[in-house]
């Protein structure tokens, strides 16, 4: 009898501390590291690096000014990729949420390479995730970011220093020119370019066929991929069980989720012609698509949303 009972009340118990306590309690926390912890320590990285680079010999192929730009520029994508990093260790244990890499061992053992970073786009956690793969692969990173995002304390200046391309999203003409900005300082400053091709988050959208993955924009590949000629592409598919959380404020939906995060290095994408790269895309994608409808997390999205 007390063993019936227990396996009835541990599932009932579990749901009610990670959905009524764990889930509040991580917003609380997200809000006070961001008010105590974050503000101090990107201060202090910026400062370290300015005076670093002004104290440091001239570089013969730069200014003194473009010297401690780089230098500040470096140190804010290092300060955004341990904070990602950072923030997925606690809340994530927290949240009870099961993350499994697959990364190609050759990418660890050479870490620091160049790359055109391109991802799909599900829901709130997409960020954190690049954020900790940026990490762990030692990449730094120009964003391509929604442009409300540079409006953020301390993560969205970190955005602005590593000269993220920060797009309006709904048919302006100049996000192709800041695209192609971007990812022009990134190839000069030694950082990888970064593309999302669905533009917004995709999760609990109801797309044709059943589809998972949304609308994909090739233009701004494309863009980048000619100011990057030559590097790898680095083609990185996030599949989460429950993909219906988009903001913050759907923390309760993300309790208990297995995440899959699988990386693939393409070689030759760059240097093709732009309608053969735009296919490539297209092509990369549904590929994605279709490994994501197969996949056991896209199962449990389908069995939740149909309870």
């Amino acid at each position: 009898m007390t063993d019936v009972l227990t396996q009835r009340l541990q599932p009932l118990l579990c749901r009610i501390y990670f959905s009524w306590i764990a889930a509040p309690l991580t917003l609380v926390l997200f809000a006070l590291e961001f008010g105590l912890c974050l503000t101090p320590s990107f201060a202090w990285r910026m400062i370290s690096a300015a005076l670093g680079a002004l104290s440091a010999p001239r570089d013969k192929d730069r200014t003194r000014a473009q010297q401690v730009r780089l230098a500040v520029k470096l140190a804010a994508s290092g300060w955004l990729t341990d904070w990602g990093y950072h923030i997925c260790g606690w809340a994530f244990a927290m949240l009870g949420i099961r993350l499994h890499e697959d990364v190609p061992p050759e990418l660890l053992l050479t870490p620091g390479e160049q790359f055109v970073l391109v991802a799909n786009h599900q829901n709130v956690l997409d960020a954190l995730l690049y954020l900790r793969l940026a990490k762990r692969l030692k990449l730094n990173v120009t964003w391509a970011a929604k442009k409300g995002l540079g409006w953020v304390p301390v993560v969205g200046w970190s955005l602005v220093a590593v000269d993220a391309a920060f797009l309006r999203l709904k048919g302006d003409p100049l996000d192709l020119e800041r695209v192609r900005d971007s990812a022009r300082l990134a190839q000069r400053d030694g950082f990888t370019g970064c593309i999302l091709p669905e533009g917004h988050r995709q999760g609990g959208k109801a797309h044709a066929n059943g589809r998972v993955i949304g609308k994909v924009r090739t233009n701004g590949f494309v863009m980048v991929c000619n100011q990057m000629r030559g590097l790898r592409v680095l083609e990185v598919q996030n599949d989460c069980s429950n993909r219906r959380a988009k903001t913050i404020w759907d923390v309760h939906m993300l309790v208990g989720v297995d995440i899959r995060v699988s990386v693939f290095a393409h070689t030759g994408v760059t240097t093709l012609p732009d309608d053969q790269k735009a296919e490539w895309l297209i092509e990369t994608f549904e590929r994605m698509d279709r490994r994501m409808r197969g996949s056991r997390a896209y199962s449990r999205a389908d069995n939740s949303a149909a309870a």
